[in-house]
């Protein structure tokens, strides 16, 4: 009995230390996270609070890094879409940022996603080998002449899309310290070489490199791991560079050791990708509708506080006349 006693205390004397270390670090967290700053990604990279690396695997997978680079903790929310922007080499090995994709040699990447030269993600070890026959865009992007492909996706960014978008989520990042995520992307420039590991991309908002709300839309859905990546991808190209779902449906691949090129696309990916972008369109046509309500409000707002203001004003200049006239009378008598 004795000991078991002791076996006891022993046991409590080194587990109860931890627990109360334990419990410590979580309430230093919760501490630290409720005096952190709170702001979106893209103010926060304009503010150098962070640095944003890209690393895409393929055209249909790209990891986000994010870094801290001040000495406080920071909230940031995550996107709902964002477009990759291969930097531009330069001679002398300096670099720059290719912009919109616009300044020739390697595309922009757009949104949380891309696609191009696939590797086989789960449609059967298919669709590996480069696009190609880029057709260029016609939603207006700025995406370049040549060179590496644009890719564009999405983390949802808190609108809940009908097709099951999600948030885009916030990033707890302590000081100094970098957090990481994986998203899928789709392809923005058919026809162009796939994004690597070994291309520079840089972060840009994604209604900066297309101006096109059904592709924005599209890319939103990425985050949504239970739509079809390639019937998405369908949707985005018939959007964004015009490639109609008959092309697409007798698209074919040749990968590595196979004899015959294989199709590109599946029957029932097609159908899927025509019944993803009438949704996509609906919604864009909804959201527009809606953002212009929204700016009628505001002008309507404005117009509002601005005969408020001249209707201060004319009180205003009625009371200081009727004080004048009180205090001309009084002078008088």
């Amino acid at each position: 009995m004795k000991r078991i006693c002791l076996t006891l205390l022993l046991s409590l004397a080194f587990f109860f230390p931890l627990t109360m270390n334990s419990a410590k670090a979580a309430n230093n967290k919760n501490q630290n996270e409720a005096n952190a700053k709170r702001l979106n990604l893209f103010q926060a990279i304009e503010e150098g609070l962070v640095e944003v690396q890209l690393t895409p695997k393929n055209a249909m997978e790209c990891s986000v890094s994010v870094k801290n680079n001040s000495k406080k903790h920071l909230l940031i929310d995550m996107p709902s879409t964002f477009a990759g922007v291969p930097v531009v080499a330069q001679p002398g090995g300096r670099g720059m940022m290719g912009g919109m994709g616009g300044m020739g040699g390697m595309g922009a990447m757009g949104g949380f996603g891309g696609l191009g030269e696939m590797d086989a993600m789960g449609i059967g070890g298919r669709n590996q080998d480069r696009m190609g026959g880029g057709l260029g865009s016609r939603s207006g992007s700025s995406g370049n002449s040549g060179g590496n492909q644009s890719f564009g996706g999405g983390m949802g960014g808190g609108r809940s899309s009908g097709m099951g978008g999600r948030g885009g989520g916030m990033f707890s990042i302590a000081p100094e310290k970098t957090v990481r995520e994986k998203v899928r992307t789709v392809c923005l420039e058919h026809g162009k070489k796939d994004p690597t590991p070994n291309v520079k991309y840089t972060m840009v908002p994604l209604e900066t490199y297309t101006n096109s709300k059904t592709t924005q839309t599209l890319c939103s859905m990425l985050a949504n791991e239970e739509i079809d990546q390639y019937a998405l991808q369908a949707a985005v190209w018939n959007e964004e560079n015009g490639l109609t779902f008959d092309e697409m449906a007798v698209k074919t691949t040749r990968n590595s050791g196979l004899e015959h090129p294989r199709p590109f696309f599946q029957a029932q990916q097609i159908v899927l990708g025509q019944q993803i972008l009438a949704q996509a369109v609906k919604e864009a046509q909804e959201l527009e509708k809606q953002e212009q309500q929204e700016d009628q409000e505001q002008i309507e707002l404005i117009e509002e506080e601005k005969v408020l203001a001249e209707t201060i004003q004319q009180e205003d200049q009625t009371i200081e006349n009727l004080t004048d006239q009180l205090l001309n009378g009084n002078n008088k008598e």
